[in-house]
């Protein structure tokens, strides 16, 4: 759950703006009031990914890593539902079924577990008892050598700012206006793909990096 990488930034500037600065130095005191003395504040992310493994009831028969500047998109129809994917690691669904590929897809290195008694590959393994019989094993019940969080997630950045500014009213009454942007960018952040077909559903982002959100605010101090 530990990212990789992680980097934060922040900082403050003095817009240029209002009496002494670059931009209306020498405007009148009304004017001053209005357009100088604004600040812009930022504070930012940048995360890679974290490790993640394919499902513990699958078999991995190789490498199923794809290099982030071959990861294709798709659209595919799952359960009913179509939608567009990012086939983050090579996982087990019928890619015979994609349609609109932008990019090459790599064949599944991931599968159901089996054979099973019948030669169907459905998350059972053939065991052969001492009386001959062939008994259908259970997946979940037998160690899995498949190796654990060989996989990078998806990383991702946020970047928040503020635009504030203090109004002087006479010589107690202080005024803090301020406009914070989260998510100034409107910067999506991937969700993790599944960890069975592999496939990264493009529909939405990560719940802790909302769409952009404004708010504004006001306080006075006496």
């Amino acid at each position: 759950t530990i990212p990789i990488h992680r980097i934060t930034y922040n900082g403050i500037y003095d817009l240029p703006f209002g009496r002494g600065k670059h931009f209306g130095r020498n405007v009148s005191g009304a004017l001053d009031n209005v357009i100088g003395g604004w600040q812009l504040a930022t504070i930012g992310t940048w995360f890679s990914g974290t490790w993640m493994g394919v499902n513990t009831g699958l078999v991995q028969t190789g490498s199923p890593r794809i290099p982030a500047n071959k990861r294709p998109t798709l659209t595919l129809n799952i359960q009913g539902s179509t939608a567009l994917y990012r086939e983050w690691f090579a996982g087990n669904y019928n890619y015979a079924n994609a349609k609109a590929v932008s990019g090459t897809l790599v064949a599944p290195a991931v599968r159901q577990a089996g054979p099973n008694c019948s030669g169907a590959f459905i998350g059972q393994l053939a065991v052969m008892l001492s009386d001959g019989s062939c008994y259908n094993a259970p997946f979940s019940g037998i160690y899995n050598t498949d190796p654990r969080a060989n996989i990078i997630g998806p990383g991702g950045w946020n970047d928040d700012f503020s635009l504030y500014k203090h109004f002087k009213i006479g010589e107690r009454l202080d005024m803090r206006f301020a406009g914070d942007f989260f998510n100034f960018f409107n910067h999506p952040v991937d969700n993790p793909p599944n960890t069975s077909n592999g496939l990264q559903d493009l529909r939405s982002q990560a719940a802790a990096f909302p769409s952009r959100q404004i708010q504004l605010s006001l306080r006075l101090q006496f």
